[in-house]
């Protein structure tokens, strides 16, 4: 397993899920994703100067970001955290992704399709029904993988 750390972006090998803590992200996959490939050249000459405009770079951004507010230093992104060129690992990580998701300490849904702007503000537990029927609208909850990665790892 490949986890990103959350100070520096730098990927670190774990071969016992366990022995880390990491968050992990169940998210709906949109064109272009940032791969393995493209982390690395982020990695090796800094920050690209593209990246911020491709949403699937302020995705992995705002799990890292997330993380850190939590107090964990790893991430597991599935776009960015497999070689989806090695075949041999990409097998791999699909056999994995159930035992990956139990282990993370914690779930994170990303509902980029979501606006909760149009919900009205108000007290904590007022307008909590216009939330969660923003939220439900969200594609994420369409999907069937979703649903395993849900159930599987405890979600926030």
């Amino acid at each position: 397993m490949r986890l990103l750390k959350t100070d520096n972006l730098q990927f670190e090998e774990c071969h016992d899920g366990r022995t880390l803590a990491y968050a992990i992200l169940s998210h709906r996959w949109r064109e272009p994703e940032l791969s393995y490939q493209d982390m690395c050249r982020i990695i090796e000459h800094g920050i690209d100067p593209h990246g911020p405009k491709i949403p699937s770079y302020r995705k992995i951004m705002s799990c890292r970001d997330q993380a850190q507010r939590n107090g964990l230093k790893y991430i597991w992104v599935d776009t960015c955290c497999i070689d989806k060129a090695s075949s041999a690992e990409l097998q791999k990580a699909i056999n994995s992704m159930g035992q990956w998701y139990a282990e993370s300490a914690i779930c994170y849904a990303y509902l980029d399709d979501v606006d909760l702007s149009s919900v009205p503000q108000g007290p904590p537990g007022r307008f909590q029904h216009e939330v969660y029927k923003a939220l439900h609208s969200s594609e994420w909850f369409t999907r069937g993988w979703t649903l395993q990665e849900a159930t599987a790892g405890p979600l926030s």
